[in-house]
């Protein structure tokens, strides 16, 4: 996969203000930073924190790219992988936005490995969830 973004794990806490610095987002789900490939050198000499590409990650360019609040003419990519265990979407699909490019061009040569595909946004399956009329 592509070695555009790298996860940041570990004890990130106490450098998350050096992490937003070097264009970090904080991912819940995965409960982890993304930050992008060419940031990891202003962060290695930080103790505590481990790094990991994209490689073996389900990476999708989908074209439109659309959301539950947005749909635009562009190519999105997306990350999929499933909710991990005390999200109230445990085993579900998740689907995180990467990055969005005008041209499958760009989207693809920025991830090279990726899959093509269409729309793959579905929303989130709640009916487990408990009622609000129980209070």
């Amino acid at each position: 996969m592509s070695q555009n973004t790298i996860a940041v794990s570990g004890n990130t806490f106490r450098h998350k203000d050096a992490i937003r610095r070097a264009g970090g987002r904080w991912d819940r789900a995965r409960q982890e930073w993304d930050i992008p490939a060419n940031a990891k050198a202003q962060l290695e000499h930080l103790p505590g924190l481990r790094f990991s590409g994209t490689a073996g990650k389900d990476i999708r360019i989908e074209y439109p790219s659309r959301g539950a609040t947005y749909c635009r003419d562009e190519y999105g990519v997306y990350e999929y992988s499933e909710y991990g265990p005390g999200s109230v979407l445990e085993g579900q699909e998740c689907r995180r936005f990467l990055a969005s490019y005008p041209s499958l061009v760009e989207a693809q040569t920025a991830y090279p490995d990726a899959d093509v595909t269409g729309c793959g946004f579905s929303p989130p399956y709640l009916d487990h969830l408990p009622d609000d009329t129980d209070y």
